[in-house]
């Protein structure tokens, strides 16, 4: 009963935004820039889409589980996860990344039912809107196609909009809506940001900055998880770490592509003119 426990509660990990920054951090470093800043950008509109849905629903939360109010249909952590995967698997059409990405949302889902945050109607709830915002934005770029970063402000504008509505509309105080709306923005800028600069060169002293700032943005993000912000704080919060995820990480990380190199080149040739005297 502890082992299934344990397991569970691993299982909700995988539903969190935590788990699903760093497939957007690695995705978006490591595999393809447009490809993951779409896929961050649909996801901040889809949270954003899903509030107002419960706004309109407005379907209780188990009061068993929790003691805030709030909303449960659709399911957000459910949508947010099915948004993800759904939108990679589409463009990558691997076999593979499809069963893991079905492994990991079964048991995510299963983890959310069993400790009772939502029943399986939230859940499918929270899956059917995630499968018709992806399939919505894949059918509009296909017959509109245009540069990512075309799409890329597009999504950050609807999530903007969409999100002003929410807040005027809303009859709970949605502090999320607020962080993620201005993640968005910051994002996106980020993105616009390091684009320009990708043909720049990066010297030491730029890597040693940009690695300083990704310090600097961790430590502040983990004291940050402790703490029940204020609003204000909340916004300046997010827009700095948006701005840190769309231009210092795919910075640091080209930095060190282009300087550790240099550093090796430099290193060989003192030694081959050490011996050669």
């Amino acid at each position: 009963m502890e082992l299934s426990q344990e397991l569970f509660g691993y299982g909700l990990f995988l539903s969190s935004w935590r788990f699903i920054a760093v497939i957007f951090i690695i995705g978006y470093v490591f595999i393809d820039r447009a490809v993951f800043a779409l896929s961050v950008l649909l996801y901040c509109f889809s949270i954003i889409l899903n509030t107002y849905l419960k706004d309109l629903f407005q379907i209780p939360l188990n009061p068993d589980v929790f003691t805030t109010p709030g909303w449960a249909f659709p399911s957000g952590h459910t949508q947010a996860l099915a948004n993800v995967l759904i939108y990679i698997c589409w463009h990558y059409r691997n076999v593979w990344l499809w069963l893991a990405s079905l492994i990991c949302f079964t048991v995510s889902t299963c983890s959310i039912v069993h400790f009772g945050y939502h029943n399986w109607i939230d859940i499918l709830g929270g899956l059917a809107v995630a499968a018709f915002v992806v399939s919505s934005f894949i059918l509009v770029r296909r017959s509109f196609p245009l540069p990512p970063y075309i799409w890329g402000g597009i999504l950050t504008v609807a999530t903007v909009l969409l999100s002003t509505f929410v807040i005027a509309q809303g009859e709970l105080e949605y502090r999320h809506v607020w962080g993620v709306m201005s993640m968005a923005m910051a994002f996106y800028s980020g993105w616009l940001v390091f684009e320009r600069e990708v043909s720049k060169k990066y010297s030491p002293i730029k890597m040693l900055l940009l690695v300083l700032a990704n310090i600097a943005a961790i430590t502040i993000f983990t004291f940050s998880m402790k703490f029940d912000l204020a609003l204000p704080i909340t916004i300046l919060y997010a827009l700095a770490l948006g701005f840190w995820e769309g231009y210092i990480v795919i910075a640091t990380y080209t930095s060190f592509k282009r300087v550790v190199p240099l550093i090796r080149r430099t290193a060989l040739d003192r030694i081959r003119l050490h011996n050669r005297y």
